[in-house]
């Protein structure tokens, strides 16, 4: 299964439509430009919408494993999840900027380790609202990091409510400064009130001539398991343990099973809209109304809906979702161009 993975991301990567490029950033954090990869959705300077954004730390690892999952999961009549902006993040000192401030002062062999929260200003206070400003953005934002990354996933976590609405760790290094992410998840999760933050979790394997060195590893991310299971809900919060996955392969499935559990109601039903004609504004009004915020089908994926319906002679039903579509984006050029 995980080759055939492998196989499919690639040979969607290879057919894509996306548009990747590379944009940099002058930080006055970092007094330093830093750089950033960006994907773009297909079609993205036609199509008069705005979109969710992804951010990836560790970006050149993760970069184009994730457009290509994107792509995928939002192709043809049946998307998985919103077509949205990926941005990935390079790091220039990863121990650096992706670990807390040392609580215990046990890390001797990481001597640039603690700078987590420089980092955390350069992401909120430079890049978002670089992001924000030159592309067409909702205020969506999803978080992944492996690793390290997740580590500062969490560190995050424990910071703030709902810059990040989704948030994906990795196997993350919660061994890190003798467990001290623990006790500031502990505190956070016991004290939250009133989110609506999805939280994904994953778990690499250990093999049996790792269990004794890693055993810290291993024992902090069941810590951090059993914390979120006891002060959330299954709603908020999921668990995935990757039994056939080391630490080196586990982000490819968690990534694929992470979107698709952050999306998990987002599919859509298409050939409902055969006998309803307002079925389409039924669900996604019901997936706003739930998670609190506006959202909104895909320019592409309307598109594709009229195509469906008008090939099938559907012609009342497509008069009421023409009016859907219509009300819901009045000065789209490309909606305004299906004719009823």
């Amino acid at each position: 299964m995980r080759y055939l993975l492998c196989l499919l991301l690639l040979t969607q990567h290879l057919y894509a439509q996306r548009t990747h490029m590379q944009d940099s950033i002058y930080s006055e954090i970092y007094k330093d430009y830093r750089t950033i990869n960006i994907s773009l959705p297909e079609k993205y300077d036609q199509h008069q919408q705005s979109y969710p954004v992804i951010y990836a730390l560790d970006g050149a690892r993760h970069f184009y494993i994730l457009s290509s999952i994107n792509e995928y999961l939002t192709t043809g009549l049946y998307p998985q999840m919103p077509q949205s902006i990926i941005v990935s993040i390079t790091q220039k000192d990863r121990t650096n900027e992706l670990t807390p401030p040392l609580l215990n002062l046990e890390q001797t062999n990481f001597k640039t380790a603690g700078g987590a929260d420089k980092f955390e200003v350069f992401l909120k206070n430079e890049l978002l609202p670089y992001i924000d400003q030159k592309y067409k953005t909702t205020n969506f934002k999803t978080l992944i990091g492996h690793s390290f990354g997740g580590l500062f996933v969490s560190y995050l976590f424990t910071k703030e409510d709902n810059v990040f609405q989704q948030k994906l760790a990795i196997d993350p290094s919660y061994w890190w400064d003798n467990m001290s992410t623990i006790d500031r998840l502990n505190y956070k999760l016991s004290s939250i009130k009133n989110t609506k933050q999805k939280y994904y979790l994953a778990k690499a394997a250990i093999s049996e001539k790792n269990k004794d060195h890693l055993w810290d590893h291993n024992t902090a991310i069941l810590k951090a398991d059993s914390l979120f299971r006891k002060y959330t809900t299954d709603e908020l919060y999921h668990f995935a343990f990757y039994e056939n996955e080391d630490h080196g392969t586990i982000p490819v499935p968690a990534t694929w099973d992470a979107l698709k559990w952050f999306y998990k109601d987002y599919n859509f039903e298409v050939k409902s809209l055969l006998t309803d004609g307002n079925a389409l504004k039924k669900h996604y009004e019901s997936l706003s109304t739930k998670a609190g915020y506006a959202i909104l089908p895909d320019i592409t994926f309307i598109v594709s809906i009229d195509k469906f319906l008008m090939d099938r002679g559907k012609m009342i039903e497509r008069k009421d979702f023409l009016n859907y579509v219509k009300s819901i984006y009045p000065n789209n050029n490309v909606v305004r161009s299906l004719k009823d």
